[in-house]
């Protein structure tokens, strides 16, 4: 028996290895299925629509991402950060509860997507207000839940139910912009339209792959507002700066330098997107490592997850830059999306864009880790703020304008991280010193929006 317990215990640590792995696998493969699902969208409109009505299409898109903040930051997000305190097992049990309370903000906040047409570049046609505004409402409504829905069964320990799901919706784009091509239906209702009912199916499926639609002998007990508020004020406060600064920069191009310029520059981000869908998956794998080296204060594992981080995106990047970059022959993206390489040099200056924000994701994470928030919200105040003035460049720079305000904003991150990371693990030194007092390891998850 005594020789049989070390063959037992490394079976046991080869099987939780692997399956740790798999674990990581499925949650990048997830990331990357859902976001190629967007891209799918993104790449009908930009071949669909001319730069102008693509410039259009891109604000209402930020208008998306802005409404989506509010129920994911303030109300899904933090309720995932403390079910985490809960088994395994008994986690996807709160689904439905969460489903119905998180539910109403979402269509709340879906709603406001409205509020992108004082803002609406008067070229557009005005036919094309209508349907554009009432999918991009339906889009805002349902992307949140079912990204809530996807992180829950991570959470439960169903990751492969997750890629499901992303499956699910990948199909379902396909079918819906096909369907639209082949019946005729006028152009405005497809790229919004598709993406909603792909999320409303998907949503659907993951909840009954989850159990939500059985009867539940053990209900979890629903979440107070009271607590996920506290928990999730800070995260649900940076995202919507981060996101509204997003939206004001592109209607700022779109009017002070035109809506084809917007167009360009939302092409352009197609493109630079590979690099920014391999930072969110490897942030779900890395992050919470991350942000447990903040909580600890463990500064050597911290840069060790973040020089991994970084070569992995470089490893991205770099090749993109060369493939994607340039126009050339072996360039698919040439043909894919003309229209992003309209304006020279400003599918290089988005790849860069992307890559210096992405390198960044591991020192925010520590941040989190290290209950810094409310310095990172003062931050990305001042970030943004940046952000805003170099995109009202446009009026001289036109489109170059948005890649180069995101590099302003990662100089100012890098600049603010840095600085603030060395603070925290220098007072954390000192107050381990003996005779101090230990520092609390309480903190959020991280787990927040995917940064833009």
């Amino acid at each position: 028996m005594g020789a049989e317990g070390p063959t037992v215990l490394l079976k046991q640590r080869w099987f939780t290895a692997w399956a740790s792995k798999r674990t990581d696998l499925l949650g990048v493969t997830d990331a990357a299925l859902s976001s190629f699902a967007t891209f799918l969208v993104g790449l009908f409109a930009a071949r669909a629509f001319n730069p102008s009505e693509l410039g259009a299409y891109a604000l209402c898109f930020s208008a998306v991402f802005v409404a989506g903040i509010i129920p994911s930051q303030g109300y899904f997000v933090p309720a995932e950060n403390l079910l985490v305190g809960l088994p395994q097992t008994d986690r996807l049990g709160a689904l439905r509860s969460t489903i119905r309370r998180g539910g109403w903000t979402a269509l709340v906040s879906g709603l406001g997507v409205v509020g992108w047409l004082p803002f609406a570049p008067t070229t557009i046609v005005h036919d094309a207000l209508v349907p554009l505004t009432t999918t991009a409402m339906a889009a805002a409504f349902l992307s949140p839940v079912q990204d809530h829905v996807r992180r829950m069964l991570h959470l439960g320990g169903a990751s492969l139910s997750a890629v499901a799901v992303s499956g699910v919706q990948i199909a379902t784009v396909l079918t819906a912009l096909v369907v639209c091509s082949a019946a005729g239906v006028p152009q405005w209702w497809a790229p919004f339209g598709a993406l909603a009912f792909a999320n409303g199916a998907s949503t659907v499926a993951g909840m009954w792959l989850a159990g939500a639609f059985r009867p539940q002998s053990h209900p979890v007990h629903p979440l107070g507002w009271g607590e996920v508020r506290r928990s999730g004020r800070w995260l649900a406060g940076m995202g919507l700066l981060e996101a509204s600064t997003a939206f004001a920069a592109a209607a700022i191009v779109a009017h002070l330098a035109s809506p084809a310029a917007l167009g360009y520059a939302e092409a352009a981000r197609l493109v630079a997107q590979p690099v920014t869908v391999a930072a969110w998956g490897l942030l779900a794998v890395l992050g919470p490592r991350s942000v447990r080296a903040g909580q600890t204060l463990e500064a050597d594992q911290a840069r060790r997850v973040s020089r991994t981080f970084i070569s992995t995106i470089a490893r991205v990047g770099i090749p993109s830059l060369a493939i994607f970059g340039p126009v050339w022959p072996g360039n698919p993206m040439t043909w894919l999306l003309p229209n992003a390489y309209v304006v020279p040099g400003l599918v290089i200056l988005s790849i860069l864009a992307g890559l210096a924000n992405a390198v960044l994701y591991p020192f925010r994470s520590e941040l989190i880790g290290g209950r810094q928030e409310s310095s990172i919200a003062i931050m990305e105040l001042k970030a943004n703020v940046l952000r805003v003035a170099v995109a009202c460049t446009s009026i001289l720079l036109h489109a170059y304008a948005l890649p180069l305000s995101l590099l302003a904003v990662a100089a100012a991150r890098w600049r603010g991280y840095q600085r603030m990371i060395a603070e925290m693990y220098g007072a954390g030194q000192a107050a381990q010193k003996p005779g101090a007092e230990s520092v609390g390891l309480d903190a959020p998850s991280g787990r927040g929006s995917k940064p833009s």
